[in-house]
């Protein structure tokens, strides 16, 4: 997302400013890199860190499993209600089509019928 939108700016930057924003992305990258290793240097003799890490890392998955669930039973009850609409279509259309062959309808009656739903 970030990324995109820094393309998107970047195509009517000056190259210059361009070099120094990459620069300035970099000297940032190298700084977290620096942040996490020191991190992990001051971390990995605490009592209890890698279980807490472990538990943290599991944690995490189990949330981005349950995110992504979400939105497939969101998309799977949209898919439900289109599927309910059509079925409540095709039983109206079936009924219509009942009634009007209980009338007698002639068989053009019907096919004119058929050719004006569709």
């Amino acid at each position: 997302m970030i990324i995109c939108s820094f393309l998107q700016r970047s195509r009517s930057r000056d190259p210059a400013e361009l070099r120094r924003d990459k620069q300035q992305l970099e000297t940032e990258r190298s700084q977290l890199r620096d942040r996490i290793t020191q991190q992990a240097r001051s971390t990995a003799d605490a009592p209890g860190f890698k279980a807490l890490l472990t538990a943290t890392t599991a944690m995490r998955h189990e949330q981005e499993e349950e995110g992504k669930l979400q939105e497939r039973m969101h998309a799977q009850r949209q898919q439900l209600a289109v599927a309910d609409q059509r079925y409540m279509e095709a039983t109206r259309r079936l009924a219509e089509t009942r009634a009007n062959t209980r009338e007698d309808a002639s068989a053009d009656r019907l096919l004119d019928i058929a050719r004006s739903e569709a």
